[in-house]
């Protein structure tokens, strides 16, 4: 029996836009969009920040 690829093409361990960068959590595509840079990457959650610094920009910062 052949295993079926899950096919995400990703590696195993690899940062995506779904998760903060700082800390690894997972984030929405929409939290992404509202409190990420322009290419929709996040450098800090609500795991790992305040929503006052979310709303003050840090989440764009790398």
């Amino acid at each position: 029996m052949a295993s079926q690829p899950d096919g995400s093409g990703r590696n195993r361990g690899s940062i995506t836009n779904r998760q903060c960068r700082n800390c690894g959590a997972y984030v929405s595509n929409q939290f992404a969009r509202v409190f990420g840079n322009n290419q929709n990457r996040v450098y800090a959650c609500l795991d790992c920040s305040t929503t006052r610094d979310l709303r003050e920009g840090v989440a764009t910062e790398g």
